[in-house]
């Protein structure tokens, strides 16, 4: 479903059931599927997706962290 008055480059490729709300200036495949929702859990969801590349670098960064503080404990208790 594309909703507006949009552009669409050309090599555009939009996947069965996505729905485009913006233009699409640059050619690749798009694919945007949502489960139905509340709109309410629908809001939330949108919100924690547009987060998760944040949130997957601040795994990253923790799990780093974390090994670098087993390895200082694991050093402290043999001395």
């Amino acid at each position: 479903m594309i909703l507006g008055h949009l552009e669409i480059a050309d090599g555009v490729t939009v996947s069965p059931g996505s729905m485009i709300t913006r233009s699409l200036n640059k050619a690749d495949t798009y694919t945007a599927l949502m489960p139905f929702q509340s709109h309410d859990e629908w809001l939330r969801t949108a919100a924690s997706i547009r987060r998760l590349g944040e949130l997957a670098d601040r795994v990253k960064q923790l799990e780093k962290q974390l090994d670098r503080l087993q390895v200082s404990t694991s050093q402290g208790d043999k001395q």
